[in-house]
Order: structure tokens, then sequence, then C-alpha cells
């Protein structure tokens, strides 16, 4: 597909003469996402606009779908409100310095904590170029260029954006999101590697993790750097009384009761009498100073085992490492300074200090030691923190909701597990390895419910591996599969396996003039390819299909003419596509309604598309019953114990032959038995079974009486001959 790659932003910094360009083909993305948020605030058109931001003095530029337009000079920290340009897609940066006040640019660093985005730049004769990635990361972009000139003097230049997504509202959409995962798994939402960040709020009542820890202090550094060096430059002192003895000559102040007492000696008596003397000493070792130590010493701690714990990580910047180790340095050297040798171990304290509340530097050391304490939820603007790629949320979110749909009709679940490392991993990995290494999912989860005699497994990031495995059980074929989303139907003996793969993706089609969000094509593709890709063994050399239905969950809106293709295509084949976001749950919980409504294996077995030189018809009676390697079997009173305990079942070959079983070859290609009680107006739900293919043989009456203690019959037939076959499990 050609590209239009355009010029959509420009940023002129005049202090350190930069001018920053990005270019990008966002094609119709604006109009899509000015679409989209209007749906949702209908002729709010302040809902559209994102912010712009520099820390020093910039005019910017906007082009790309609206009318190139410069702004006046945005002084520095000054928001500016404007159409998006930064989407979910790929832009080229390129910065040009030119020489100010005589200063020459000598180098420049994008300062970033992932590695990818550090390294994505690079700075050579006064022109900085790279590129950049967001998809999948909507959020605020922070672009930190440390500038070094010529003279030695650096500066840091931080540029701020909107990256926003055309696939969901994200202000609503988003939320709900994260506001969802949030309650059923705190601090899962969060990463400390990430691109882009979202605001949060201090939460003082939570627990706080490294992550959280981490990302305060960042925040806060600056703050409590400034106020530890007030302290040490004016300190707060307690001042105690010293008294001295000392000669006439050697008294520096004269009280009134001393000058009584000097009166009233003779000559010869003052000359040698000692006075006491007292003087006020100040005193360093307060309460309030050997809480400062504490802290320094306590976040310089804290900070060396966080930078040993991120030292072998390469997707960690060096840039960022180096940071922390110099952070570490600055809180030592403070912890070191003369002021602090007098101060002893922090106890605590006896009562409330005014100084910690009120004293200028105390305070504001207080207050970033409370704030270091504190957790972190999502929502807010206290500061800013990095969440997982929103694709890996949606898919956790749409495993969320079908889990509540199956306790909305089945009630709380009988059993959940989590498999998976901890979600408070300060390092970005929740992640499931395995042998084929993890990819980044959170973890893999299984959740049951009980419905009377059936059982409903649902399955998050469950592995189908490439290998051999046993009779009975399920296998991919020459790569692992693992689909997000996994629905087990456990009837009797059989399984019936649905499969949900959500995607965030969205192809945008025209239909009679007008845009619809779609899920894309190749999504639809993959689902084709989980249903012959996972397979289930039924002998050493044989296996059949396993997926019934699979079908893709996409950010999109139900458009009606788009789910009637989809409704057709699911009812023909058992695959399509299910729109699915917060506000629009119909249609996933219309689908899970009619896989729950199928009460037997029928039901289920009806609707899988068979394969070529096969049926999948059931049944109504027994001369309907054509299906190529399915038997349809009845039996009488205490039969279903003989059966089940000798994992046999038999048919009279005249029988048989009624339902086009006639030579060896046809009873030898069945491998699954429905079989429902003979008994007249006996409504019970069929038993199925899966037949060891290829065990069909002949036997007399005689034969299954003597070797399988079958009951006895008639002495006539003893002679009559039954297709045998053995059943599995």
């Amino acid at each position: 597909m050609a590209q239009n790659v355009a010029e959509v932003f420009r940023a002129v910094v005049p202090s350190v003469g930069l001018v920053l360009k990005a270019r990008a083909d966002i094609g119709d993305k604006q109009e899509a996402y000015r679409r989209r948020i209007l749906e949702d605030y209908p002729g709010d058109e302040s809902k559209v606009l994102t912010e712009y931001s520099a820390n020093a003095d910039c005019m910017f530029n906007f082009a790309g779908g609206a009318a190139s337009e410069d702004l006046p000079y945005a002084e520095g920290g000054e928001k500016v409100k404007r159409l998006p340009v930064f989407f979910e897609t790929r832009y080229f940066f390129r910065g040009d310095f030119k020489p100010v006040d005589g200063r020459r640019v000598r180098d420049v660093r994008v300062e970033h904590r992932m590695a990818s985005v550090a390294d994505a730049f690079s700075f050579d004769e006064g022109v900085l170029v790279g590129a950049l990635d967001f998809i999948n990361e909507p959020g605020l972009f922070r672009l930190d260029l440390r500038i070094a000139f010529d003279n030695g003097e650096e500066r840091t230049i931080r540029l701020e954006f909107m990256v926003v997504s055309v696939k969901m509202n994200v202000a609503r959409d988003y939320s709900e999101i994260v506001e969802t995962i949030e309650k059923e798994k705190p601090n899962i939402v969060r990463a400390f590697l990430s691109k882009t960040f979202w605001g949060a709020a201090l939460d003082r009542g939570g627990e706080p993790d490294d992550r959280s820890w981490y990302d305060i202090l960042v925040e806060v550094f600056d703050y409590y750097e400034s106020a530890c060096r007030r302290i040490v430059g004016n300190p707060h002192r307690r001042y105690e009384a010293t008294a001295d003895w000392r000669r006439v000559d050697r008294v520096k102040r004269w009280s009134p009761q001393l000058a009584n007492r000097y009166n009233r000696l003779d000559d010869d008596r003052r000359a040698h009498e000692f006075f006491r003397t007292e003087r006020l000493v100040a005193e360093s070792d307060t309460p309030e100073n050997r809480f400062v130590l504490h802290t320094l010493k306590e976040l310089r701690r804290r900070l060396v085992d966080f930078g040993d714990r991120l030292k072998d990580m390469t997707t960690v910047s060096q840039t960022w490492k180096d940071g922390i180790g110099d952070r570490a340095r600055h809180l030592e050297r403070l912890a070191h300074h003369p002021f602090f040798r007098g101060v002893s171990a922090f106890e605590g304290f006896r009562q409330q200090s005014l100084v910690l509340q009120k004293s200028a530097g105390y305070a504001q050391i207080l207050t970033a030691w409370l704030k270091l304490k504190s957790a972190l939820r999502p929502g807010g603007d206290d500061l800013n923190v990095g969440y997982r790629p929103i694709s890996t949320l949606y898919e956790f979110w749409c495993f969320l909701k079908m889990r509540d749909m199956l306790a909305e009709r089945f009630g709380e679940p009988t059993g959940q597990s989590w498999e998976g490392t901890s979600p408070e991993d300060v390092l970005n990995a929740p992640e499931l390895t395995d042998e084929y290494g993890g990819d980044g999912q959170l973890c893999k989860i299984d959740v049951t419910f009980a419905d009377g005699d059936r059982t409903c497994l649902l399955s998050y990031q469950k592995t189908y591996l490439a290998k051999e495995c046993e009779d009975g059980g399920t296998m991919a074929g020459l790569n692992p599969q693992r689909p997000d989303i996994v629905l087990s139907i456990v009837e009797g003996e059989s399984t019936f396996t649905y499969l949900f793969d959500a995607k965030y993706r969205i192809w945008t089609k025209g239909h009679n003039g007008e845009e619809i969000d779609a899920s894309p094509r190749a999504a639809i593709d993959d689902m084709h390819r989980y249903r012959d890709a996972i397979l289930y063994r039924l002998q050493k050399a044989e296996v059949r299909h396993e997926v019934i239905g699979a079908y893709v969950l996409y950010p999109g809106r139900p458009e009606p003419h788009l789910c009637k293709e989809y409704d057709e295509s699911i009812a023909r084949e058992n695959i399509g596509a299910i729109p699915l976001l917060p506000g629009h749950l119909d249609k996933l919980k219309r689908r899970m309604d009619e896989i729950l409504g199928k009460k037997d294996a029928h039901g289920h077995l009806d609707s899988a598309f068979p394969t070529r030189g096969t049926t999948a018809v059931v049944a109504t009676n027994e001369t309907e019953y054509l299906a190529k390697d399915v038997v349809y079997g009845t039996y009488h009173s205490g039969q279903l114990e003989w059966i089940q305990k000798n994992r046999l079942y038999n048919m009279p070959l005249d029988k048989a032959a009624e339902i086009g079983i006639a030579d060896e070859a046809s009873a030898k290609a069945k491998s699954m038995l429905f079989l429902v009680s003979g008994a007249q107006g006996h409504r019970e739900k069929p038993s199925v079974f899966r037949i060891r293919r290829g065990s069909a043989r002949k036997m007399t009456r005689a034969e299954l009486e003597e070797r399988h203690g079958y009951r006895k019959g008639a002495p006539e037939e003893a002679k009559k001959e039954y297709w045998v076959w053995e059943l599995e499990g």
C-alpha cells in the first residue's frame, strides 16, 4: 500500500535553536477520530482537541488533515489545544539545531526509560533524526532532549503531546477498561517500561509497590533534593544552655546577678574568684534532623537496590540507568554533609512536630515522604505513569466480560486458577514463560462454572503445544497456538470448544457512502487458522479438528449491515466477528447465549463445519441417520452400566446395515457414538462417547457373553453376529 508521508507537526524552540519536525501518513485519521468522539459527545468540538506543550518558549505548527497553522509562541509550560496529529502509527522525526548566542550544540541525547525509544534517535552535525511507532500505545508522550553545548552548558527540553486512538474513545472506553481490570487485579494495568503515560492519583491508604515508589520518586526528586539543600543551609537547631566557670577577665557577658556578686567581693577575691556563666549552644541532633537523615539513607538504599535490579535489563536505556545512579550519588553526598555528622539515628517522634508541618524545607520533606509511602490508582492528575499496551488490556477486559456473563448465568465459579509471575513485579514482565518463550501476556487463567451435569471452562491464554499428546488429548499442528480466550463445554465424556480472539485492530470500510469500523480481514483469517491448527487426537495415527466455532472480538460499534454479514458467516461456517466495547456488549452476550443454550452434543455438532467427504447430520431417528463417522445407538434397561463398565458398544449386523454400516470398512470408519435410551417416551439427553478408530470387529452373542459378561440370551441367539466397537476413556 502506497504511503503519503507528509509533515504533520513542527515545534520551534528559539532558546536552543531547535526546529523539530514530525512526518507521518495519517490519512483520514483526524476525521475518523473526530467522528468517533462526536458519536459520544454530539456537538462538543472541544472533546476532539488534544494538548501540546513544552518546558521552554515554543511555537507550534500543525498540518495533516487540518489547515496548516502557525501559532504564536507559547510560554514554557503553557498548554496549547488543537486537533490531534499523533495517532497509532509510525512517525519520522528530524530536529535541526542552529547556533544560539555563539553557542553550538555539541551533542543531543533522547532520555527515555525504554532503550528502544532512546536508541531510535541519533545526532550528527547539528541534526537529530529518529523514528517512533506508537501502535497500541496511545497516551501522553514526553520527548526529553538532553542538549550539550560546546561551552559546557547543558539543558533539557521537554515536548509533550497526546497520542490518540481512532479505535475507541480513549477518554471514556479506555478509562472503563482500565477501571474494570484494576478492580479485578490492582496494579496489573501498570508497566514500568512504556512508551506513553497516563494520569494516576495517589492513594494514601494503599500499599505501594516498587513501580509506584519509583514513579513517584521521579516526580518528587528535584523537589525533595532542593528541600534537603535548604535544610543544610538553614537548619532547624535546638538551643541548650551550657554552664562555664571563668575568671573575671574571661567573662564576656555580665548578667545583673553576676554583676551584683562581683560588687560584693573585695579586690583580692575578685582577681582569683571563678564566676559561673551560661551560654546557648545550637544543637543539630534534633528529631526533625534525624528524620531528614533517615529519609536520605532510606531513599538512597532503595535507589541502589532498584538500579541493581535493572542493570542487566537491555530493555532499559543506559541513560535511565545512569540517572538512577546519579540520583543515588546525590543523596549519598547530602547524607555525608558535615551538618549531619552529629545527627544520631532516627527513633520516631514522641509527639507531633510543628517544625515538620510548618518549617520551610522540613514540610516539603514530609510531603515527599508521605507521597512515597502511597500507592497509585489509575485516573487523576497527581503524576503520570506507564500502562501496558492497550491491545493487552483490551484482550484481558474481553476475558473478564465473558467471565461475568458466565457468572450471571451460572452463579459464582466453582474454581479459578492463575498462572504467571506476580503483577506487582517491577520489571514490567508478568509474563507466562514456557519452553516456547513468553510473549508478553498477563498470565494464564482458568475459570470453571458448573451447570448441572455439564461444566463450562473459560481459559485465558491457553496454549496448545506442537508436540505429540496422548489419545484423547489436544495439540497444535506444526507450531504452538495460543488463542486469547477458549470456552470449553464438557458434556459427559465430550468437550466442545469455541475460541474468541480479541484483536485491538479495526478495518475501516465503506458502505453506502459512509465509513464503518469492521474486523480486519487478517483477523478473520486467523480464526480459520486456529480451527485448522488445533487438533484432537483419537489414536496415534488419527486426529480430528477440536474447534467448533471461532470468533474475532474487535473494538467496533455494532453496525447493522456489518453485523448481518458476520451473523450470516457464523450461521454458515461458525467463523465470524463480534464488535465489543464498553456499552456495546449485546452482540457478545447473544452469541454466548446461543452457545450455552445448546443442551446436548447434537446442538453443538449441528453447528460444526464438516470437511469435504464427511457429513455432520444429527438424526431424529435411526433411519434418518446418515453420518459417515458417527454411530447413533440406543440402550435398554441395565445395558448402559454394561457399556460404561466394559467400554464396548454392540449392534446387530442387520440393524447396522439399515443405517449404512454394511461392511468392515464402514464400521471401522466410525469415531463417535451417540447413545440414547430406547425406552418409550424417555427424554434423557444422549450420552456421547468417542470410538477407538479402527476397533470395529464382528463377534457372536456367545462370545460377548463368555468374554465380556453380556446378559444371557435365548439359545437360538448364540450365533447371532454383532458389530462391536471399543470406546475411549
